[in-house]
């Protein structure tokens, strides 16, 4: 028999950026609140997170002379994810942008880089990083959902949803081996995260994504959660659909050091070339499924390049993934080239052509926009090898605009609600990148308010 913990109005399953937001916006709205978590600390894959947010009309884009719209942001959305987005949600996170990221600079009290910068997709700037990345986000959203009375329960594993009447009234969990129920008198909220790192299920859905394919994600990030959802009717969608990191390097394990240089400075500033022929076969500041898929269509690791302008240039260190080795610096083209087997003739070329195009400001071969300071490349130069990993999921579970959780007649599950990673619609078949942490805000604080008030 499973002991009863205290009742809350609201529990909420999953500590990231998602559950802590919706967190403090159930506690803002008077409901008692607590947050259940598997492992052992908050955070799950949002600590590990670079925290950058895509947010779209700004003060600090205005302040740079950037001229942005959410309609522009919401078209770059709709262009990665081929179209196949649930338009309404994509929408409601892209025009939610400017205010999640006022709600985390000015109600949170996060720090913020200066520097808006643009990344793969986005036709213009639009990400701005939080200081500290995940762990400092993560650490600011707990501090103030504890401000509020609100609390984490940690080495809870939720298994089942307590179902009564039609309407979702409690979690199932495991803690310290024995099983709980935590009753939920308003409703639950689901922001457990994607399933990366489960290889069963992921493959159920791609049968590429095998053991042998490495993630970026944690250990557990699995579709425990999501599934114990679809087993009280849940409707999904998008299962299909796994993003693949084009910037991490098989020479590490999980996340690394090396998509710090490619992601800030050698894709925005540098070329990636295959490693045998020397020469570029992709515009690097395209979305990540056209990089990932262009590298993956190579069938072996490819090679992302800068020099030490560029590092300058792009304003972010690299000292640490050189000193790891999964970054390595070289004196000369032909240096380089020996390193990784590659044709010193045709690499020659293909940096004179990059630079040539760098110096037009235009350039012929993949119509890759030449960022302002964008400097040619010369020695010293820096590289890392490019393979990529599963880093996200778009698939998850059906939200209707409140976000409840829909079943498969396209009907409310009462009590049941769903933010972030764990649902499916937003991205369609292609996250934009920096998207995660914005729709993570956004929805979070949309579920928490909408169960606060479920009646």
């Amino acid at each position: 028999m499973a002991r009863q913990a205290a009742e809350h109005d609201v529990v909420i399953v999953g500590s990231g950026f998602a559950g802590l937001a919706a967190g403090i916006e159930s506690l803002r709205a008077g409901a008692r609140t607590v947050v259940v978590e598997k492992r052992g600390y908050t955070g799950g894959n949002s600590r590990i997170s670079d925290a950058i947010l895509a947010a779209a009309g700004t003060d600090e884009q205005a302040r740079m002379g950037i001229d942005d719209t959410a309609e522009l942001l919401v078209a770059d959305m709709l262009e990665a994810g081929l179209g196949h987005n649930d338009e309404a949600w994509a929408r409601r996170v892209a025009e939610g942008s400017a205010d999640a990221f006022r709600w985390l600079a000015d109600d949170i009290g996060c720090a913020f880089h200066p520097a808006v910068e643009r990344f793969g997709g986005h036709s213009r700037p639009q990400c701005i990083g939080v200081v500290g990345g995940g762990k400092a986000l993560v650490g600011s959203l707990e501090t103030e959902l504890r401000r509020l009375d609100g609390d984490v329960l940690t080495r809870h594993t939720a298994h089942r949803f307590v179902v009564h009447n039609g309407r979702v009234t409690a979690v199932e969990v495991e803690a310290d081996g024995a099983p709980l129920t935590v009753a939920a008198a308003l409703g639950v909220v689901v922001a457990s995260g994607g399933y990366s790192s489960d290889v069963a299920f992921r493959m159920l859905h791609d049968n590429r994504l095998d053991s042998s394919v490495a993630t970026t994600n944690l250990p557990g990030t699995t579709a425990q959660v999501m599934q114990a959802a679809m087993g009280i009717g849940a409707a999904t969608r998008d299962l299909q659909w796994t993003q693949l990191g084009p910037w991490t390097s098989p020479d590490e394990r999980a996340y690394g050091l090396a998509p710090l240089f490619t992601s800030f400075t050698a894709f925005p500033y540098g070329i990636i070339v295959d490693a045998a022929t020397g020469r570029r076969f992709v515009n690097e500041l395209s979305d990540r499924k056209v990089k990932a898929d262009a590298l993956l269509e190579r069938g072996r690791p490819s090679l992302a390049i800068a020099c030490e302008d560029s590092v300058t240039a792009s304003g972010h260190p690299v000292d640490r993934a050189v000193r790891s080795g999964s970054v390595e610096a070289f004196d000369s083209i032909a240096d380089l080239a020996a390193r990784y087997g590659t044709d010193t003739e045709a690499l020659t070329a293909t940096i004179e052509d990059f630079n040539a195009a760098v110096a037009r400001r235009h350039d012929p071969a993949f119509e890759k926009p030449i960022l302002e300071g964008c400097p040619p490349l010369s020695p010293p130069f820096l590289a890392a090898r490019l393979w990529p990993k599963t880093h996200y999921t778009m698939g998850g579970l059906m939200i209707d605009a409140s976000a409840q959780v829909l079943d498969e007649h396209g009907t409310v599950i009462p009590g049941l609600f769903a933010a972030g990673e764990v649902t499916g619609g937003t991205h369609g078949a292609c996250r934009l990148s920096s998207m995660a942490t914005t729709e993570c805000i956004v929805q979070g604080r949309q579920a928490g308010k909408a169960a606060a008030t479920a009646g």
